[in-house]
């Protein structure tokens, strides 16, 4: 039966933008016969088309599926929303490093605002902000996975726990802020008290925006939440369905699970309203829907939680002591989730690190694909410490960027990314290092180790999820340490 009513509206949008057939083909990457046989209802364009059609129509997917234009109006309120959160940010900015905001922090920030403006990101990160900050009103903690601690503007929100910026002390009292370049990570800076008698904050991992730009740029980011948390989850999300199509999709099928993890869809300029679907439908969403974040459950969450309320103790009060990495470089890692396999154990023990950032380092060298057994291991064993391995996608944007900055170059972070991004997927692997890139990498003086070895890495770890870990890491090893008997009864 033909689809009058389909082909009807395509003409209109097609005619509206004072186009030909030839030319809507063109553009869609089809003939000009198909065009012809989508209007007159002979066919349909395949599913995977209908993104591309709605974009080229500047409509939405639904919008184009129902074969009607819907009101405005949540573009208007989505705008609205975009300048309140880029109005809390700077908010939140001066807040946290006073009027005289460094201009490490102020670039950083702009910079990201740059690439961050007229995408869905920031909302995103608002909403993954506001589930922190409900997780923290009811006592429990969040975390986050993949890339999104590599964000300032994420951590400025209150979405991400990190802040990416380099190692530094900042006085939360008078606002002072000394940045320690000799450090990797503000968890291996000692403590230190400011002028004013104030004990200063100790921030900063280092990590650059770059690497979360992938993620961006598949419209996606993910957070972790305590398996109680979930329904409240679900509440805050379903806020947003007041002004767009917001679509639920339960990611897995084992209805023996307590809590499933779920993935959220947000169409933009769709009719408002909210559903939740099985994960069957995943992939239908996936090819229209413009932007999603997935929510995991973790119960390592809720007994952290527990840990904290039976041992009265707050986890913004707990610091990394440097007496923890004794049990770790020993793979003493009871109830160390992150760290409990064969694998890391054997890490631990023929690394032992010496500091938290070593301490991620194994957690990068761990999930890569090729970091360890294809080159960590020789290199290591050949006398490059732990420090300078390529255990991330970051090691690599680093090396190369530093590289730059050494020959005077300021303006390469496009290769910087470019050989990151390849690097990353493993694509040197597969089809080799081209000839003008090697080129590139010699004339910056890049050591022969590092260029040989992004031939033989498949895949590579985001830093700030390795954090992750090891954030969490730290606060159960300080409960190990202070609340033995507490520890075992909870999490073992």
């Amino acid at each position: 039966m033909r689809d009058y009513k389909f082909g009807d509206f395509l003409r209109e949008r097609r005619k509206s933008l004072s186009l030909s057939q030839f030319q809507l083909g063109r553009l869609m990457g089809v003939s000009d016969k198909a065009i012809s046989k989508w209007e007159n209802g002979t066919s349909k364009p395949k599913s995977s088309l209908f993104k591309k059609l709605a974009d080229i129509f500047d409509i939405s997917v639904d919008e184009l599926l129902q074969c009607k234009l819907y009101e405005k109006k949540g573009s208007t309120e989505l705008e609205l929303m975009e300048n309140k959160i880029w109005e809390s940010a700077k908010e939140r900015l001066a807040l946290i490093y006073g009027d005289n905001v460094p201009l490490i922090a102020q670039s950083r920030f702009e910079y990201e605002k740059s690439k961050l403006e007229g995408t869905f990101m920031p909302v995103l990160y608002s909403l993954i902000a506001k589930i922190s900050a409900v997780s923290k009103e009811n006592g429990y903690e969040t975390s986050c996975t993949g890339s999104l601690g590599s964000s300032f503007i994420a951590y400025i929100l209150g979405a991400s726990s990190l802040n990416p910026l380099p190692p530094h002390y900042l006085c939360e009292n008078c606002k002072c802020v000394h940045f320690m370049p000799e450090y990797n990570s503000a968890w291996d800076m000692p403590e230190k008290l400011c002028t004013c008698g104030n004990r200063m904050a100790r921030i900063g991992h280092g990590i650059p925006f770059e690497t979360v730009q992938s993620e961006i740029k598949c419209k996606y980011a993910a957070s972790v939440v305590a398996c109680d948390m979930m329904p409240k989850v679900v509440e805050i999300i379903k806020e947003m369905s007041a002004f767009m199509s917001v679509v639920c999709v339960m990611q897995s099928s084992d209805t023996a699970k307590k809590y499933n993890p779920y993935r959220f869809f947000f169409v933009p300029n769709s009719k408002p309203d909210f559903k939740i679907v099985n994960c069957n439908e995943e992939e239908k969403y996936d090819l229209y829907a413009s932007y999603s974040l997935s929510v995991l459950a973790s119960s390592q969450l809720d007994k952290l939680h527990r840990l904290c309320v039976e041992c009265d103790t707050k986890v913004e009060n707990i610091f990394p002591e440097s007496s923890m990495l004794d049990s770790l470089s020993a793979a003493k890692v009871e109830g160390l989730d992150e760290f409990k396999s064969d694998y890391m154990k054997e890490l631990l023990l023929k690394t032992k690190p010496k500091s938290f950032y070593q301490l991620s380092k194994i957690c990068g060298l761990a999930h890569g694909t090729g970091t360890w057994e294809e080159v960590g291991l020789e290199l290591f064993e050949n006398g490059v410490s732990l420090d300078n391995l390529i255990a991330f996608r970051d090691d690599v944007f680093i090396y190369v960027i530093e590289a730059m900055k050494k020959k005077g170059i300021y303006e390469g972070l496009g290769f910087a990314y470019e050989i990151m991004n390849t690097a990353r997927r493993g694509l040197y692997v597969i089809n080799g290092i081209k000839d003008k890139d090697r080129l590139s990498l010699e004339e910056l003086e890049l050591p022969a180790w590092f260029i040989h070895s992004l031939t033989r890495l498949s895949y590579l770890f985001p830093k700030a999820h390795a954090l992750y870990y090891v954030q969490k890491t730290i606060y159960l090893l300080w409960f190990k340490k202070h609340f033995p008997k507490k520890f075992d009864e909870i999490i073992l």
